[in-house]
Formats: structure tokens, sequence, C-alpha cells
């Protein structure tokens, strides 16, 4: 280490500082670096090993390994999301309203459209405020898609209530058994039909514009 006072066409301590900072970033940008390669190696990895066995046939037949490892472990988009998660087994129930059935007006591609996907597992005691705080939104291009986990209290029983009392908004209710927070989120995605997402849990409240702000 060395000091040049400025009179010498130096920049002082403030000069050989600034240096410092600079390795220090750098080696912290290559940190970065090969964290992000071990993601990837290992999401690259885990997607060969989830994959059918005779789509993986098919992909490393229609094209070289290279091209093959390239695809790999290129970030899934929103709709090839819910077939990179494994969820346990399927939908013991799913009931919808008749409105999930039709196009909402101005098609999904127009305004920005939600779907709000709510997991719940034993929060009966909440479900009905966050719904309502749904239901109370100023924009109107959205959809609720309600998982109930497992739960043992009363939870799928006010979801049921709920596509009663509401069968002129869009809501879809599933119920599958338990296998956490994340899991029942997976399986929400899949009847996802909005451009954009919302993970809303159970016990959270919207503010009347959330949605009006966020289009």
């Amino acid at each position: 280490q060395f000091f040049m006072p400025p009179e010498s066409g130096g920049g002082g301590f403030s000069s050989l500082a600034q240096t410092a900072d600079q390795v220090k970033i750098r080696e912290l940008q290559r940190e970065l670096a090969g964290a992000r390669e071990a993601l990837h190696s290992e999401h690259a990895q885990h997607h060969v090993q989830d994959q059918d066995p005779s789509t993986a046939t098919r992909s490393e037949e229609g094209s070289g390994s290279d091209d093959h490892n390239e695809t790999a472990v290129q970030a899934p988009t929103s709709r090839e999301l819910s077939f990179n998660f494994r969820t346990y087994g399927v939908p013991l129930e799913v009931r919808e309203t008749r409105s999930v059935k039709f196009e909402p007006e101005g098609g999904w591609s127009g305004r920005p459209f939600f779907s709000i996907i709510l997991a719940a597992y034993n929060q009966g005691s909440y479900l009905m405020e966050t719904i309502k705080s749904i239901i109370a939104q100023k924009y109107d291009r959205w959809e609720i898609i309600l998982v109930n986990d497992g739960s043992t209290d009363d939870t799928w029983d006010l979801a049921v209530q709920v596509m009663e009392r509401h069968s002129h908004q869009r809501v879809r209710i599933i119920s599958k058994k338990n296998g956490g927070l994340a899991d029942a989120r997976n399986l929400g995605l899949k009847y996802a039909k909005g451009n954009w997402l919302c993970m809303l849990d159970s016990d959270d409240l919207l503010g009347k514009d959330y949605f009006q702000r966020a289009a």
C-alpha cells in the first residue's frame, strides 16, 4: 500500500479507499456470478429429473445434447411454472361459479387480469374478512382461486359459502390433502387464467384500490 499526496497528482487516502471499495465490489460480483451459475445448474438437474420420461426422450431425439442442456437451464415462463413443480395428487374436489366458464369482458389479454391464489389451512377465523377485501375491490378484472390445503376446521364450508354468495363473481374453490403452502399455491397456479398473479395469504386484507393502483 502507498499514499500519493494530492499535490503530486495523486488522490490521497480517498483514492486509496476508493480503490479498495472497487476491489470489494469486483469480489462480490464474482461471488454472485458463481452463486447464479450454481443455482442454474441445480435447476437444470431438478428439471431433467422431474421430466416425464417420454417427454425427456422426445427432447433428446429432437435436438443435439448441447441444445438440450441450454433449454433445461432457461427460466420457466408463467405458463410452464405449474408443470415444473410437483403437487400431491389430484384435487379432491373442485367447485366454481358459472362466470368462470366465460371469457371476461375485454378478453384475457386486454387490461390486466388478476388471478388471486388464496391458499388456506385452518384459517376459518380470518377467511371471510379476506374474501370481503377482495370483493370490495374497485377494479373488477380478477378471479379467486381458493385452495383448501386439507384443513380440519370449517375452512372448506366457508369456501362453499363464499362461492354461493358471490355466484356472479369468478370464484373457484379447490380441496386437497395437506401438502404445505407452496404445494397449495402450485396447484392453484394450474387453474390461473390471468396475466397477473396475486399470492394472497388467507389472513391478509387488501385495500379497496389495491388492484386498481397495480393495474
